[in-house]
């Protein structure tokens, strides 16, 4: 008969069971306990303590959930991905800035052009008289 009951301390532990329907024995000999993790780093994961608290036992019982190393993948990505999106408008604002100096340099080139021509048919009314 399998019973429950709430159990905290610095740990973090939860759900402390009686192991009735499987009794592993701990390092002294007595039952051990099944407690779940509350835990940031491993939440919900299952650890096996000493129930009479005689000895240093504590084993977990599950393997660590895949989930966590590639929430962590995750975290990073989405880290990256804001810094991508901040290069890349950097990169927009700088071509927008290349755009309107591109186009004051090809309006200074025709006023350069103007000016060389209108001198230039100034020379040939000039030379005509």
């Amino acid at each position: 008969m399998a019973s429950s009951y709430s159990f905290s301390s610095s740990l973090n532990r939860s759900s402390k069971k009686s192991t009735a329907n499987d009794p592993k024995p701990c390092d002294c000999g007595f039952p051990a306990c099944i407690l779940t993790s509350k835990t940031p780093k491993n939440p919900g994961r299952h650890f096996m303590v000493c129930n009479e608290g005689k000895c240093k036992y504590w084993k977990w019982l599950d393997v660590e959930p895949v989930e966590m190393p590639l929430m962590e993948v995750v975290e990073g990505m989405k880290v990256e991905l804001v810094a991508l999106k901040t290069e890349v408008e950097k990169v927009k604002e700088d071509m927008e800035q290349m755009k309107k100096e591109k186009y004051c340099d090809a309006i200074a080139m025709k006023e350069k052009i103007y000016k060389f021509t209108i001198g230039f048919l100034f020379l040939i009314v000039y030379t005509m008289k």
